[in-house]
């Protein structure tokens, strides 16, 4: 003689919710697994800015944003009668030399990495194959645009902030 389990029902219903809670676990796992190298990225860069350790903090940027910096900045000293060509200014920039020094104190003096790191609260925004945007809120919304190039996440300084002319 077969015994009736009068508890299938809830014994069903409850695997269910436990198989929807572990494939949602799942999916959670699976999305910080695709925003920790981004944010990493993003926090690594900022951290470079305020240990002022200028070298690491341009091996974060993007190459469009290298490329924009470069060309700016030998704008700007071909003002002050100190020409340099745009890949003497890439090599003191690759480098950390007394350009790139010049530069990211000047940054740094106009824009505290503590901002991004301390008093800003961080939301990461859609992630797609090559790129990726990170919110940084501290009185209102910015963005920070992330690039994956050679399979590094890179911050898109220039394409986030600069304005174009």
């Amino acid at each position: 003689m077969k015994i009736r389990d009068n508890n299938f029902g809830l014994k069903l219903l409850l695997w269910a919710a436990a198989l929807c809670i572990g494939l949602l676990d799942g999916r959670a796992l699976a999305n910080r697994q695709k925003e920790g190298p981004v944010l990493d990225s993003a926090e690594g860069f900022f951290l470079a800015l305020e240990a002022r350790d200028y070298g690491k903090a341009w091996s974060f940027l993007t190459e469009e944003s290298k490329r924009v910096i470069v060309k700016d900045v030998c704008k700007e000293t071909a003002k002050l009668g100190a020409e340099k060509s745009e890949e003497e200014t890439r090599r003191d920039f690759d480098e950390a030399g007394p350009l790139s020094k010049g530069f990211w104190d000047a940054y740094v003096e106009n824009f505290d990495p503590d901002l991004a790191l301390k008093e800003s609260v961080w939301k990461m925004g859609e992630i797609k194959k090559d790129s990726a945007v990170v919110e940084l809120r501290i009185k209102g919304p910015a963005y920070l645009k992330m690039i994956r190039e050679g399979g590094q996440w890179r911050v898109g300084l220039v394409e986030s902030f600069w304005n174009r002319k």
